[in-house]
């Protein structure tokens, strides 16, 4: 982080701490539940914020080497991911032009030989998505044009070490003259100084959570819940306020303060350092966080599940650094264990009763509090996006 950036944080947080404050909205906000609950409204968000917009695919480490892939789905639509031998990206709907079949069959892996076979039929794809061979039955294709049996590509572009890919359905132009500049809007030097283009994944975990892919968002946009809901584990060491939250167009800024910021209080404002005390929480509206810890990065990946009331989520962990050793690589998935503790036992659970009280009608608003800014700026985006 750079050194003006540490002294404008860590400012911030001992002036709240001195006024007894915490970042404030500018008003409440009244939140009508059916967002949460409504399969139609779900049906408007999968085609307004899951189509025809750039998401969060992977980290571009993960993609660090020609030939390298990753697969994925973003919202059910299947996608890999490629390096060519020329560096650049490729992003392709993973499915065979012939039947449909899953072409790219493993998470991640590096393309060996000519390419890649379908399983279902032995069609083989090169590493561009180029229709190189059909087994025992070229003539019964060769009135086809041949060029629009490839894959179908999809946009998708690297910012600042992350890879953005735009799903699109079939015959549509979305994502194309998008300007990857604009990704990160005003937090763009922060994510830069993130140095995501040196991270290596260690361990991911995708499971599906009974609960609106909103409400996992939620989850992360405010610290006031920490020493109650968390008062046995996480507020052992994080404070629930003062809480710094910032709203950067596009992203939103969450910082989850640890007691440990407690050692600067005393240094002349220059000197202090922030980031070594607090936890960085990016949102990438609409569905993902990016969180700076320490001295490593996690990521959570979130897509609406099969209804309302259900969410697929990702949870990944990166180190910096490919090269590290035994006891940092335990010490990484010891992290991801502790953090998902807390996440599933206890803020999920939470969360999942009040999704299932939701759907049977129970309450029809929220109310978000000025001392909830990172919630209230995060809703305001949705319903900007939703109707524009």
């Amino acid at each position: 982080m750079r050194t003006e950036r540490e002294v404008e944080l860590s400012d911030e947080f001992f002036r709240l701490l001195e006024t007894k404050g915490t970042s404030m909205a500018a008003k409440p906000r009244t939140q009508v539940t059916s967002v949460y609950t409504d399969p139609g409204y779900l049906a408007d968000e999968r085609r307004t914020l899951f189509r025809g917009r750039p998401l969060l695919f992977c980290l571009s480490g993960e993609l660090a080497e020609p030939g390298a892939y990753v697969t994925a789905e973003l919202d059910g639509l299947p996608v890999v991911v490629l390096r060519g031998e020329d560096e650049h990206l490729r992003a392709m709907v993973n499915m065979c032009s012939h039947r449909g079949a899953r072409i790219y069959t493993e998470e991640r892996g590096t393309v060996q030989g000519r390419g890649v076979s379908c399983p279902f039929h032995a069609w083989t794809y090169d590493i561009y998505g180029r229709l190189m061979g059909q087994p025992l039955a070229r003539e019964g294709f060769k009135d086809c044009d041949r060029d629009a049996l490839s894959m179908r590509h999809l946009d998708v572009f690297e910012r600042h070490g992350a890879v953005f890919v735009t799903p699109a359905d079939a015959g549509s132009d979305a994502g194309e003259g998008f300007d990857p500049t604009k990704i990160f809007g005003a937090a763009d030097d922060d994510l830069r100084d993130l140095n995501l283009k040196d991270c290596r994944l260690v361990e991911s975990h995708t499971r599906t959570i009974g609960l609106n892919w909103k409400l996992v968002i939620d989850t992360f946009l405010e610290s006031y819940h920490v020493f109650s809901l968390h008062r046995d584990t996480l507020a052992t060491r994080q404070l629930s306020a003062p809480g710094i939250t910032e709203d950067l167009g596009p992203v939103g800024l969450v910082v989850g303060i640890r007691n440990s910021i407690f050692e600067e209080q005393d240094k002349p404002s220059n000197e202090r350092r922030f980031s070594p005390h607090a936890t960085l929480q990016y949102i990438l509206y609409p569905n993902v966080i990016v969180s700076h810890q320490i001295d490593h990065i996690e990521t959570w990946q979130v897509c609406p599940g099969a209804g309302p009331d259900e969410a697929l989520v990702r949870t990944s962990i990166y180190s910096y650094g490919s090269d590290i050793d035994e006891r940092t690589e335990r010490y990484l998935r010891r992290s991801i264990e502790v953090l998902m503790a807390v996440t599933d036992e206890e803020d999920f659970p939470q969360v999942v009763q009040t999704q299932r009280a939701l759907m049977a009608g129970g309450i029809g608003q929220f109310t978000f509090g000025r001392n909830e800014p990172g919630l209230i700026a995060y809703h305001e985006w949705l319903d900007d996006a939703m109707t524009t």
